[in-house]
């Protein structure tokens, strides 16, 4: 049994632009008061909005802070996907 408490917040992800395509905004990467999140070239603004703010109001201490992953998106992941293997102790 769990000793702490769990919840699920839900992030808003928008329609994908094409087959096995998708625009991932939980793939983020937190370090201590900031969250990098993705961002994508051709998603509608607000739907992108919304997914920035589903995630600050998840973790009120850090700033949200979106970074281009347009490319990294092509080879099937995003900013979390790539700071694995960095040894970086995000909180």
């Amino acid at each position: 049994a769990l000793e702490w408490p769990l919840s699920v917040h839900r992030v808003p992800l928008p329609p994908a632009p094409e087959p096995d395509r998708y625009f991932a905004y939980t793939n983020f990467f937190r370090l201590r008061n900031l969250v990098l999140v993705p961002q994508y070239q051709g998603v509608y603004a607000g739907a992108e909005l919304e997914a920035y703010e589903a995630i600050a109001a998840t973790i009120p201490s850090a700033d949200v802070i979106p970074i281009p992953a347009d490319e990294l998106i092509e080879y099937g992941g995003s900013l979390h996907c790539l700071t694995l293997g960095l040894g970086v102790t995000p909180l």
